[in-house]
Protein backbone atom coordinates (compact mmCIF):
# COMPACT_ATOMS: atom_id res chain seq x y z
CA UNK A 1 0.00 0.00 0.00
CA UNK A 2 3.05 2.36 0.47
CA UNK A 3 4.16 1.74 -2.66
CA UNK A 4 1.01 1.91 -4.34
CA UNK A 5 0.76 5.65 -2.05
CA UNK A 6 4.42 6.44 -3.27
CA UNK A 7 3.92 5.58 -6.85
CA UNK A 8 0.69 7.49 -6.98
CA UNK A 9 2.68 10.67 -5.26
CA UNK A 10 5.14 10.18 -7.95
CA UNK A 11 2.51 10.23 -10.88
CA UNK A 12 1.33 13.04 -9.16
CA UNK A 13 4.23 14.90 -8.77
CA UNK A 14 5.51 14.45 -12.04
CA UNK A 15 1.86 15.67 -13.24
CA UNK A 16 2.22 18.74 -11.06
CA UNK A 17 5.58 19.27 -12.52
CA UNK A 18 4.63 19.03 -16.03
CA UNK A 19 1.58 21.44 -15.63
CA UNK A 20 3.60 23.82 -14.05
CA UNK A 21 6.04 23.52 -17.16
CA UNK A 22 2.92 24.32 -19.41
CA UNK A 23 1.84 27.07 -17.31
CA UNK A 24 5.36 28.44 -17.56
CA UNK A 25 4.97 27.84 -21.21
CA UNK A 26 1.83 29.32 -21.73
CA UNK A 27 2.81 32.36 -20.19
CA UNK A 28 5.82 33.18 -22.17
CA UNK A 29 3.35 32.66 -25.38
CA UNK A 30 1.22 34.80 -23.79
CA UNK A 31 4.03 37.39 -22.96
CA UNK A 32 6.04 37.24 -26.68
CA UNK A 33 2.37 37.78 -28.63
CA UNK A 34 1.79 40.74 -26.66
CA UNK A 35 5.01 41.84 -27.80
CA UNK A 36 4.48 40.61 -31.37
CA UNK A 37 0.73 42.84 -31.27
CA UNK A 38 2.85 45.83 -29.97
CA UNK A 39 5.30 45.52 -32.76
CA UNK A 40 2.75 44.80 -35.25
CA UNK A 41 0.70 47.80 -33.99
CA UNK A 42 3.81 50.03 -34.15
CA UNK A 43 4.66 48.49 -37.90
CA UNK A 44 1.16 49.24 -39.01
CA UNK A 45 1.57 53.14 -37.88
CA UNK A 46 4.77 53.27 -39.90
CA UNK A 47 3.66 52.16 -42.98
CA UNK A 48 0.24 54.62 -42.70
CA UNK A 49 3.42 56.75 -42.35
CA UNK A 50 4.98 55.71 -45.22
CA UNK A 51 2.02 55.52 -47.20
CA UNK A 52 1.13 59.08 -47.01
CA UNK A 53 4.96 60.49 -47.46
CA UNK A 54 4.50 57.44 -50.28
CA UNK A 55 1.76 59.96 -52.34
CA UNK A 56 3.43 63.10 -51.26
CA UNK A 57 6.17 62.12 -52.70
CA UNK A 58 4.43 60.89 -55.87
CA UNK A 59 2.87 64.85 -55.92
CA UNK A 60 6.02 66.24 -55.80
CA UNK A 61 7.61 64.57 -58.32
CA UNK A 62 4.53 64.59 -60.77
CA UNK A 63 4.93 68.68 -60.23
CA UNK A 64 8.74 68.30 -60.93
CA UNK A 65 8.28 66.14 -64.21
CA UNK A 66 5.59 68.66 -65.34
CA UNK A 67 8.24 71.25 -64.82
CA UNK A 68 10.74 69.64 -66.62
CA UNK A 69 8.98 68.95 -69.28
CA UNK A 70 7.83 72.35 -69.78
CA UNK A 71 11.33 73.32 -69.72
CA UNK A 72 11.51 70.59 -72.61
CA UNK A 73 9.16 72.26 -74.53
CA UNK A 74 10.60 75.76 -75.20
CA UNK A 75 11.02 76.30 -78.63
CA UNK A 76 12.55 79.54 -77.80
CA UNK A 77 16.34 79.42 -78.29
CA UNK A 78 16.74 82.09 -75.76
CA UNK A 79 14.68 84.65 -73.36
CA UNK A 80 14.47 87.20 -75.96
CA UNK A 81 12.84 85.14 -78.09
CA UNK A 82 10.87 84.19 -75.49
CA UNK A 83 9.81 87.41 -74.71
CA UNK A 84 8.64 88.24 -78.57
CA UNK A 85 6.59 85.14 -78.67
CA UNK A 86 4.17 86.05 -75.18
CA UNK A 87 4.02 89.83 -76.96
CA UNK A 88 3.31 88.68 -80.14
CA UNK A 89 0.60 86.43 -78.78
CA UNK A 90 -1.02 89.76 -77.13
CA UNK A 91 -0.50 91.73 -80.19
CA UNK A 92 2.61 93.75 -78.60
CA UNK A 93 5.67 95.56 -79.84
CA UNK A 94 8.30 96.21 -77.82
CA UNK A 95 10.38 99.22 -78.32
CA UNK A 96 13.65 96.96 -77.58
CA UNK A 97 14.17 93.53 -76.27
CA UNK A 98 18.06 92.90 -75.17
CA UNK A 99 19.64 90.22 -73.39
CA UNK A 100 20.93 90.86 -69.90
CA UNK A 101 22.98 88.28 -68.97
CA UNK A 102 23.03 84.50 -67.86
CA UNK A 103 23.73 82.75 -64.50
CA UNK A 104 24.36 79.36 -63.44
CA UNK A 105 22.55 77.80 -60.34
CA UNK A 106 23.24 74.56 -59.71
CA UNK A 107 21.67 72.49 -62.83
CA UNK A 108 19.67 75.38 -63.93
CA UNK A 109 20.84 78.37 -66.62
CA UNK A 110 18.60 81.37 -65.71
CA UNK A 111 19.13 84.03 -68.81
CA UNK A 112 17.52 87.44 -68.31
CA UNK A 113 16.40 90.05 -71.06
CA UNK A 114 15.36 93.52 -70.51
CA UNK A 115 12.26 95.06 -72.58
CA UNK A 116 10.72 98.71 -72.92
CA UNK A 117 7.50 98.67 -73.88
CA UNK A 118 5.70 102.51 -74.61
CA UNK A 119 2.08 103.45 -74.87
CA UNK A 120 0.85 100.43 -72.48
CA UNK A 121 -2.51 100.94 -70.90
CA UNK A 122 -3.23 99.51 -67.75
CA UNK A 123 -5.49 96.33 -68.92
CA UNK A 124 -2.64 95.67 -71.64
CA UNK A 125 -0.24 95.64 -69.03
CA UNK A 126 -1.71 92.96 -66.48
CA UNK A 127 -2.14 90.67 -69.13
CA UNK A 128 1.15 90.81 -70.26
CA UNK A 129 2.52 90.36 -66.67
CA UNK A 130 -0.32 87.51 -66.41
CA UNK A 131 0.64 86.01 -70.09
CA UNK A 132 4.58 85.81 -68.66
CA UNK A 133 3.83 84.29 -65.23
CA UNK A 134 1.51 81.64 -66.51
CA UNK A 135 3.64 80.90 -69.84
CA UNK A 136 4.17 76.89 -70.72
CA UNK A 137 7.78 78.54 -70.74
CA UNK A 138 9.55 78.52 -67.45
CA UNK A 139 9.32 82.47 -67.10
CA UNK A 140 9.73 84.75 -63.80
CA UNK A 141 9.66 88.38 -63.82
CA UNK A 142 12.90 89.75 -62.07
CA UNK A 143 12.12 93.20 -61.77
CA UNK A 144 9.13 95.43 -63.31
CA UNK A 145 9.54 99.16 -63.59
CA UNK A 146 6.07 100.96 -64.89
CA UNK A 147 5.60 104.65 -65.07
CA UNK A 148 3.20 106.89 -66.53
CA UNK A 149 3.99 108.83 -69.45
CA UNK A 150 3.66 112.49 -69.47
CA UNK A 151 1.66 113.13 -72.79
CA UNK A 152 -1.07 110.56 -71.23
CA UNK A 153 -1.55 109.67 -67.75
CA UNK A 154 -3.68 106.62 -69.11
CA UNK A 155 -0.75 105.26 -71.30
CA UNK A 156 3.00 103.38 -69.61
CA UNK A 157 5.80 103.01 -70.11
CA UNK A 158 6.82 98.99 -69.07
CA UNK A 159 10.70 98.02 -68.16
CA UNK A 160 10.67 94.44 -67.16
CA UNK A 161 13.38 92.13 -66.50
CA UNK A 162 12.39 88.45 -67.47
CA UNK A 163 14.12 85.26 -66.98
CA UNK A 164 13.58 81.99 -68.89
CA UNK A 165 14.76 79.10 -66.61
CA UNK A 166 16.31 75.91 -68.22
CA UNK A 167 17.51 72.96 -67.15
CA UNK A 168 21.67 72.26 -68.18
CA UNK A 169 21.94 70.71 -71.54
CA UNK A 170 18.90 71.59 -73.09
CA UNK A 171 20.08 74.26 -74.78
CA UNK A 172 19.68 74.47 -78.41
Amino acid sequence: MFRKLALADRALSSMMFAAVILAIFALALFISAQGIKKKNSVMKAQIEQMTALKDYVRKVNDAVKSQERKMGLTKAVGAVSAIEQSLNSLGLKAKTIKPAGMKNIGEFREEDAEMVIEGMDLNKTVNLIYKIENSVLPLKIKTANIKTTFENPDKFVVNLTVTLIRKMGTEK
